[in-house]
């Protein structure tokens, strides 16, 4: 995080028992207390989660992709059908990520989320396969290479 300038937050026990809407407020107010204590960036306010976390980051950047302006989905994501035009708008601006692993469990949904992005016209997406990597966090390149895609959204 530091050689990106990132500041990572975390909740601490919210795993996949607690409820979606917990998690989900969870990542909406984590800017404005960072905010209290840090100068921070709009433009690289991004939601990352793993498995179950995953799934929830990915329907939280795209319910607040005001907000969030990139996600990285390791090994689980969703879409949400029926997007309404000017939400699609603006999630078409921001750059997704979504990692997943050849032996991930988990594999063919990550990668048909994907799919379903590129269909909706969200073409600032990128699926990472990482060879031998199975349902967990990538290692440090991968992960770097992530972010990097998503800081590309502000160097286009």
């Amino acid at each position: 995080m530091d050689q990106q300038n990132l500041i990572w937050i975390a909740a601490r026990h919210s795993g996949n028992s607690v409820a979606v809407i917990r998690r989900a407020l969870y990542a909406l107010v984590a800017p404005t207390l960072v905010g209290k204590h840090y100068r921070i960036d709009a433009e690289r306010i991004y939601l990352s989660g793993l498995s179950g976390g995953g799934r929830v980051a990915s329907m939280v950047a795209t319910d607040y992709p005001q907000l969030f302006k990139g996600a990285i989905y390791n090994c689980g994501a969703n879409f949400r059908d029926g997007t309404t035009p000017p939400l699609i708008e603006l999630i078409k601006q921001n750059h997704y990520v979504f990692i997943t692993g050849t032996k991930d469990f988990a594999r063919k949904p990550v990668q048909q989320a994907h799919k379903k992005y590129l269909k909706a016209g969200v073409e600032n997406s990128k699926l990472l396969v990482i060879r031998g990597m199975p349902h967990e966090n990538p290692d440090r390149g991968d992960f770097e290479e992530a972010i990097q895609y998503l800081d590309s959204r502000t160097t286009n």
